[in-house]
C-alpha cells in the first residue's frame, strides 16, 4: 500500500451484472484469502464479472480529528487567499494610476506635438 495504515481492512466482493451492470455485494471479508475461498464457490461463465473493493474502517475520534484538521487548514487558506487578493487588488490600483497617468502624459505629449505642428505651419505660410 502507498498508503499509511489507517485502521483495519475490511474486503467486499461484489459482482456486477453483465446485462444491465448492476452491483451486489455478495460478502465483506477480513482478508483476501476469504474472498478467494468464496469466489471458489461460484459456478462461473464467459462474462462475469466481480470486483474486490478494499475498506479501512475508521473510529469517530479519528475522524473528528481530522475534520478538525481539515476545517483548520482550511481557515487558514482562506485568510491567505484573502491577503494574496488584497495585495493583488492594490497592484491593479497602482498599476491603473500609473496608466492613467501615463495616458494624461501621453495626451499632453500629443497636444504638444500638435501645437508645434500648428506653429510650423503658420511659420511655412
Amino acid at each position: 500500500m502507498s498508503h499509511p495504515n489507517l485502521g483495519p481492512e475490511y474486503f467486499t466482493l461484489v459482482s456486477v451484472c453483465q446485462y444491465d451492470g448492476t452491483q451486489h455485494v455478495l460478502g465483506i471479508f477480513k482478508d483476501l484469502d476469504a474472498v478467494f475461498h468464496r469466489l471458489r464457490g461460484f459456478p462461473t461463465s464467459c462474462g462475469d464479472e466481480y470486483r474486490i473493493e478494499c475498506f479501512h474502517l475508521s473510529e469517530a475520534h479519528i475522524e473528528c480529528t481530522r475534520a478538525d484538521e481539515v476545517l483548520d487548514s482550511r481557515t487558514k487558506a482562506r485568510a491567505e487567499f484573502a491577503e494574496k487578493d488584497k495585495a493583488y487588488q492594490e497592484y491593479l490600483d497602482r498599476n491603473k494610476r500609473s496608466e492613467e497617468k501615463a495616458i494624461h502624459e501621453d495626451i499632453k505629449i500629443d497636444k504638444f506635438h500638435a501645437d508645434l505642428d500648428r506653429l510650423d505651419d503658420e511659420w511655412e505660410t
